[in-house]
């Protein structure tokens, strides 16, 4: 059985210490960081043919509206369906499409927030339609603290690393709580349980394939 932790006061640290488990602060990416941008697949998509490929990408498009909700509060909804209508095209430019094999794409083939952030500010400098300036303005001061040298870049800014094989993991979320910023904290906390839902989901189909019985437990 594998075992994950959601620990927001930190009471978990030593039985993953002294199971030889993982502790994982939340909080920053230097125990492993998760990329918004990085297309997540399930196991049957990752082996499948073209249909599993165009639902892998229109459903993480799905998710990353609802992501972009929770960390850009205030924005208002142009400005978010531009930027959706942007992160198609930020996708594209990486060699990224609804027929993209992501089995065969590493974390490094994925935009991180750098590329969004250039890729605002080249439409911005081309834009000579109000409607674009005005959307790409709002979108350059909403994504600039995500990128380099932003305030909260460290966080998701740079290619996934976070791996898992220990069999009890413990994600910490006390520094990012202890934090007050409520937005940051949901946000992290969405990509945490996206990640978990696929590793269950993977697992699921592991089993219903090998006909083995390995679970999963979430607390």
């Amino acid at each position: 059985t594998k075992i994950f932790i959601l620990d927001p006061e930190n009471e978990y640290k030593a039985l993953a210490e002294n199971l030889g488990g993982r502790l994982i602060d939340v909080g920053t990416a230097t125990a492993g960081r998760i990329n918004p941008f990085h297309v997540i697949t399930t196991l049957d998509a990752d082996e499948d043919g073209e249909a599993s490929k165009v639902d892998n990408f229109a459903v993480h498009l799905q998710f990353l509206e609802e992501y972009f909700r929770v960390v850009l509060p205030g924005i208002d909804s142009q400005a978010l369906e531009y930027l959706n209508n942007l992160i198609v095209e930020l996708y594209k430019r990486k060699g990224i499409g609804f027929q993209s094999n992501f089995s065969q794409l590493k974390a490094k083939d994925y935009p991180i927030f750098d590329d969004l952030y250039d890729l605002i500010l080249e439409k911005l400098n081309e834009a000579t339609v109000d409607y674009d300036v005005t959307n790409l303005r709002v979108l350059a001061n909403f994504i600039s603290k995500f990128s380099k040298n932003g305030r909260d870049s460290n966080l998701w800014n740079g290619e996934s690393t976070l791996t898992v094989k220990e069999n009890f993991t413990v994600f910490n979320f006390q520094s990012l709580l202890a934090n007050k910023n409520g937005v940051i904290a949901n946000a992290q906390m969405l990509l945490v349980l996206k990640w978990l839902d696929n590793e269950i989901i993977k697992n699921r189909e592991f089993n219903l394939k090998h006909g083995t019985n390995r679970k999963i437990i979430v607390a």
